[in-house]
């Protein structure tokens, strides 16, 4: 009996002050707004786990040129085909061709550099199936 005479007293409350209930209801839906969105996010890079049938055998192959004191220069054509020709421990090889982006959220912006995979040989790729 005593929570539903609270909850009339929050209606009549509420209903006496609307700048407040809007104010309060957007500050909700935009609470629960961004706790869905950054667990969505969450969920999506780190719970879930990779679309691949060995997620733990994936390794990032990177070109040093040591003479020149530079650190991850990509590889040129002819080693990837030598890498996809000689190593004979890869499944298979995928290239990432980089690309920049600026993305800005409510902070200042900050330069990005993600990889968009090339399977290599190029148009040779089937994708298979995870178990």
């Amino acid at each position: 009996m005593r929570f539903k005479s609270d909850l009339l007293y929050a209606v009549r409350t509420l209903r006496r002050n609307p700048a407040f209930t809007v104010v309060a209801g957007l500050t909700l839906a935009l609470g629960i707004g961004a706790n869905t969105a950054i667990f969505s996010l969450v969920d999506a890079v780190l719970l879930r786990p990779l679309p691949y049938p060995d997620p733990q055998q994936l390794v990032n192959v990177k070109d040093d040129l040591r003479g020149l004191h530079l650190t991850d220069v990509g590889m040129s054509l002819p080693e990837l085909q030598d890498l996809s020709d000689r190593a004979g421990i890869f499944d298979d090889i995928f290239a990432t061709w980089p690309v920049s982006g600026n993305p800005t959220g409510s902070g200042r912006p900050e330069r990005v550099r993600p990889g968009v995979p090339i399977p290599w040989p190029p148009g040779v790729h089937q994708q298979r199936s995870a178990n």
